[in-house]
């Protein structure tokens, strides 16, 4: 679809149907954690395991079997950017490794336990990522929330008081 980013791309069922062997599809999330969009965002704030993987395409989003994978480690000096970078470049180099057994067809097949991780869409990502100042939150859901969203020149974390809206980003620094 021209001017359609490919990222937003979801291969429809005649698409899979037409008789390839494989179809795989690289995606910055440690499968089954953070299906979907945004998985950046969603492990920093759900706390849960990040990495890339290689999986095979099925109709279902982000739910094929998974053929490789990578963990990245992350703290709290992370943001949403930096997790993106980070999956970036962890996904070039899994792809590189990976690619003398794709190029053989000795690609993996390990069933996801869907159970076990999470899924979200496009459209939950500013309604979560708006501060509610009346609301509580423990500090470390607050920082999370704020870190997940720090990823220039995208939006960020934002709050209302009275008519005024403020966007809030945050950085965090180890200190030595």
């Amino acid at each position: 679809m021209p001017g359609r980013p490919l990222s937003r791309l979801i291969l429809s069922r005649d698409f899979l149907a037409l008789g390839q062997d494989i179809t795989l599809n690289l995606h910055p999330s440690l499968l089954p954690h953070a299906r979907g969009k945004d998985p950046n965002f969603w492990a920093i704030v759900e706390e849960s395991p990040f990495g890339v993987s290689i999986h095979h395409v099925i109709p279902e989003i982000d739910a094929g079997d998974v053929a490789f994978q990578r963990e990245i480690p992350y703290a709290w000096e992370d943001t949403g950017e930096t997790l993106y970078r980070k999956a970036g470049s962890t996904m070039v180099e899994l792809f590189r490794d990976s690619y003398p057994r794709i190029a053989r067809f000795d690609i993996p097949k390990q069933p996801q336990a869907l159970a076990s991780g999470t899924f979200h869409r496009r459209n939950e990502l500013d309604p979560r990522s708006l501060i509610d100042l009346d609301q509580r939150y423990t500090a470390r859901e607050l920082l999370n929330l704020l870190r997940g969203r720090t990823f220039e020149p995208h939006a960020a974390c934002r709050f209302v008081d009275g008519t005024e809206t403020y966007e809030v980003r945050v950085s965090i620094r180890r200190k030595t």
